[in-house]
């Protein structure tokens, strides 16, 4: 009974899920015990999550290693963010993928590039401070075995607290700057200079982005840094942008990714804060507290990422 009442719950407003069970099996629970059952139930598996997470990663890797199973050769990790309103106000729920290779399908090529991921493990964690988040994160990247993978590759959209984390814990691995962002700062700059509609501020855009996508970021770097010091008026723009990619030159060399294989976009991660958290905690009228809101949103990733059967569910 509790599983399939933070089953609904975890899919559906409360309203509603007090309906489908109903209709579904016959039983009677009204919305606010199953608010109540699913978010005590959800908190207390989040709270074994974090006991399990604290626990030295030399011990939970010893028992994977042990097991002499096969370590995964190439493994995808995203992280964003997306605002949830809360008792307390507007709060950020960070939230986190990993996905192997394997389970990654591609179509289209270069900007219209597009993947769908069949199995992925999604971490989450609201207004719990940058720590709570990145330790979830750690575990899981242990528990996935991404930790041992081949090459680990974190597309990213520069967010500074990502760029200390991945530096910190993952040395050697693959950081990319999301192409995305990237062409954002682009037309960002370029609206700055030009004009909200220019023509010329396509022309500026498209020259750019065909520089870095074809492996000439340092000469398209070169020319950003020449224009700056070169023009009169509205040279901070400008600058900004040469200091923001000068300073994540490693992480823009997209003509080599690409040469390697590598996926270029964040997508993965923007649509699953659209489908995992959001479709759930963000519609209209819906305020959390922040417990219920993160006891849900547990719930609801461990679904999307095919842990459920890993609870020990009572009747």
């Amino acid at each position: 009974m509790s599983e399939s009442v933070c089953l609904l719950a975890s899919q559906l407003p409360f309203e509603i899920a007090s309906d489908l069970l109903f209709r579904l099996i016959g039983i009677s629970v009204c919305p606010s015990s199953i608010e109540k059952i699913s978010e005590q139930i959800g908190e207390t598996f989040r709270a074994q999550e974090q006991q399990a997470a604290q626990k030295p990663a030399s011990e939970i890797a010893h028992k994977i290693l042990a097991a002499q199973e096969e370590l995964p050769q190439r493994v995808y990790a995203q992280m964003d963010g997306a605002m949830i309103n809360t008792l307390e106000g507007w709060k950020e729920n960070k939230l986190g993928i990993i996905f192997n290779e394997n389970d990654l399908h591609k179509s289209g090529t270069g900007e219209n590039e597009r993947i769908s991921i069949k199995k992925k493990t999604l971490v989450t964690s609201l207004a719990q401070g940058l720590d709570d988040f990145k330790e979830r994160f750690k575990h899981w990247m242990v528990q996935t075995r991404a930790q041992w993978a081949r090459e680990i590759i974190f597309i990213t959209d520069g967010a500074i607290w990502i760029d200390h984390f991945i530096s910190e814990n993952y040395k050697g691995c693959v950081h990319i700057l999301d192409w995305f962002h990237l062409t954002e700062h682009l037309w960002a700059t370029a609206k700055e200079i030009y004009g909200e509609n220019s023509p010329k501020a396509r022309l500026w855009v498209e020259q750019y982005k065909d520089l870095f996508y074809n492996g000439k970021e340092i000469e398209a770097l070169a020319r950003i840094l020449r224009a700056a010091k070169s023009i009169r008026k509205k040279q901070t723009p400008l600058f900004n942008l040469y200091n923001y990619l000068n300073s994540r030159r490693d992480k823009i060399r997209y003509k080599y990714f690409r040469s390697k294989g590598y996926y270029l976009g964040s997508g993965a991660v923007e649509s699953a804060n659209r489908y995992a958290i959001q479709d759930r905690l963000k519609k209209a009228g819906m305020k959390w507290s922040i417990e219920g809101a993160n006891a849900i949103a547990f719930l609801r990733t461990q679904y999307l990422s095919d842990n459920w059967q890993n609870f020990a569910w009572v009747a």
